[in-house]
């Protein structure tokens, strides 16, 4: 992926929100896209804050962040096989 499509994944999957009491808004990454920069970096802490986040995240679309991981680093790389692995044990039972 080059940085300039990163980039606009980025823009196409963050969000702007106003918050209250300030007088600009804020923009955030989505949880997805969230997932997919901790997974590029793929540090100890970065795995745990991925842990912390499938098992209490409602809204974190599980296999959108699988689909934009192997379409960066392909099927058969470490991150997808920890993703997948996070997953099956920290997403809830009802998700």
């Amino acid at each position: 992926m080059q940085a300039t499509d990163a980039l606009s994944l980025a823009v196409e999957l963050g969000a702007v929100l106003e918050a209250a009491g300030l007088p600009y808004a804020t923009w955030f990454l989505s949880p997805e896209l969230l997932s997919c920069f901790k997974l590029l970096f793929f540090r100890p802490k970065d795995l745990l804050d991925l842990e912390r986040l499938v098992s209490t995240s409602t809204s974190l679309n599980a296999s959108r962040v699988r689909e934009l991981i192997v379409g960066v680093m392909g099927e058969d790389d470490e991150r997808v096989r920890a993703w997948d692995d996070i997953v099956t044990r920290f997403r809830p039972a009802s998700s």
